[in-house]
């Protein structure tokens, strides 16, 4: 039933995007919503099954069932995500670009130009902390490097939660991943649920710190971390490499999107490291 209703709600709040003119704007603390956005559909909880059952026309925020910090914004394709979250990406996690500025559209286009990426396909989800996204948005006012509609629109909707000072996590989803299938789909859900766990649970975060640092051999760091590289992540960054390595590691079930051999682990070694990430979600 909850699922029904669910979907249902979404489906019906959303019937296309941006909505009519006439249509009313829920109202938010901090910057108004963008032109022709309206605030999303924000439903009191969602697990991982309703999640995926969702293939909204327009963005749909959700609360993860059982992680009451972790937020799931499913947009309705990628074009629409890259829109609204690469250049928080760019600030926070990528490889090449400046911590202390936000990347301008024209060199974010020519840098994913360069990696032979469009901006659809520069990344399949996202995951940030509060503190990544508050980041983002002071950057931008103290610089007075103007935000897209996009960006300014999601600065509205997450206003309420920074307002709080709540220690959140944002996930992202679309409801078509570049032709995936459910089950990759499922999977991309999965690896971004652990990091939302991994912003939220401080004693999990340094559970995985330990494990980056000790259960991993010298070796198998360098191997992912070299992996890590390739896929454009900023290396220099122990906390994000170590949240991404648990994440692969352990938390992306279809062999499509990661294989332990890739890293050089034996299928043994991989068991035995995705035991001990497990446990420590305990």
């Amino acid at each position: 039933m909850w699922l029904a209703l669910a979907v249902g709600l979404a489906l019906a709040a959303w019937k296309g995007w941006p909505p009519p003119a006439e249509a009313p704007t829920a109202p938010a603390p901090g910057p108004a919503p963008a032109p022709g956005l309206a605030a999303p559909v924000l439903l009191a909880e969602a697990d991982e099954a309703a999640i995926l059952a969702l293939y909204p026309s327009a963005p749909v925020l959700l609360r993860l069932a059982g992680e009451r910090e972790v937020f799931v914004l499913v947009f309705p394709d990628l074009a629409a995500q890259a829109a609204t979250m690469n250049r928080v990406a760019a600030l926070v996690e990528k490889a090449g670009f400046a911590r202390d500025r936000l990347v301008t559209a024209e060199e974010l286009a020519g840098a994913i130009a360069a990696r032979g990426d469009t901006p659809a396909t520069w990344y399949m989800a996202h995951d940030y902390s509060a503190a990544d996204l508050a980041r983002f948005f002071r950057l931008a006012d103290a610089t007075g490097q103007k935000l897209s509609v996009e960006e300014a629109w999601l600065q509205a909707q997450l206003a309420p939660l920074h307002a709080s000072g709540r220690d959140f996590a944002l996930l992202t989803l679309t409801a078509e991943a570049g032709g995936n299938d459910a089950v990759m789909r499922a999977a991309v859900l999965r690896h971004e649920v652990a990091h939302g766990r991994f912003f939220t649970r401080p004693a999990f975060a340094a559970r995985v710190l330990a494990l980056w640092r000790e259960a991993l051999t010298t070796v198998e760091r360098e191997a992912f971390t070299a992996f890590l590289a390739r896929e454009g992540y900023d290396t220099g960054n122990e906390r994000l490499i170590a949240n991404e390595a648990m994440a692969y590691l352990a938390f992306t079930p279809d062999p499509r999107l990661f294989k332990p051999e890739t890293i050089g682990l034996a299928p043994d070694r991989a068991a035995a490291l995705r035991l001990l990430y497990e446990r420590a979600l305990e």
